[in-house]
């Protein structure tokens, strides 16, 4: 009997690391949410930091999808974007009207020092 396994390209952190604690002050159940919790990892999925670098400038859900090659807006939103948003890593530019047209993200200072962190790392 063969079993494959397929591992998500991810990019792992530690939440306990002095340099990055308060960055990812994220509740145990949204772990899951985020990505995969193996031991004392937590992992954000490759498509989540792609998003996390185009939220550097303001962008609508539409520019997020062809950047990921996403076509299943519901989708798109519980697995990616959602996680971000409820982590505080990313925020809605029209919070009172979340399902506006011209809603657009972009990246909090905690995601911002997530991609720091990242780029100090030379996590790619």
């Amino acid at each position: 009997m063969r079993f494959i396994v397929y591992l998500a390209e991810s990019i792992a952190v530690l939440p306990e690391s002095k340099e990055i604690k308060g960055i990812l002050d994220i509740p145990e159940h949204q772990v899951s949410e985020l990505g995969a919790r193996t031991g004392t990892m937590l992992e954000l999925r490759r498509h989540q930091v792609e998003v996390l670098k185009k939220c550097k400038n303001e962008c609508s859900i539409v520019n997020l999808m062809e950047l990921t090659e996403r076509t299943d807006r519901s989708k798109f939103r519980k697995r990616i974007l959602s996680p971000l948003l409820d982590a505080g890593f990313i925020e809605m530019t029209i919070p009172d009207k979340p399902q506006s047209s011209k809603q657009k993200y972009r990246l909090t200072d905690k995601g911002k020092a997530f991609l720091d962190k990242e780029a100090h790392e030379g996590i790619e």
